[in-house]
């Protein structure tokens, strides 16, 4: 089985549990990791506007394309551009 995303690639978590404190915009893909234990693809991903990163099942994610349509603050006062559903993006 191949890993559906690779490094560098956006992606957006899919809504719901466990994931309800996120951002509503797109993540990277930093790295993969060694599969779950239900053998289950898992990625390291990352946001700009967050100063973390998370690890998430393939299952928890889906692509993303989106075009941006304004600029918006995160809270550390660094400049995002937030497309359509509110999904912010620095830059």
């Amino acid at each position: 089985m191949t890993d559906r995303y690779q490094p560098g690639q956006r992606v957006r978590l899919r809504p719901g549990f466990p994931h309800r404190n996120v951002a509503n915009d797109s993540y990277e893909v930093v790295r993969h990791l060694p599969n779950s234990t239900d053998g289950e693809h898992q990625y390291r991903i990352r946001n700009d506007c967050e100063q973390h990163e998370r690890v998430v099942k393939e299952s928890e994610l889906e692509g993303f394309e989106s075009e941006p349509v304004a600029k918006q603050t995160d809270v550390l006062g660094r400049d995002c551009e937030v497309g359509p559903g509110g999904r912010r993006t620095p830059f």
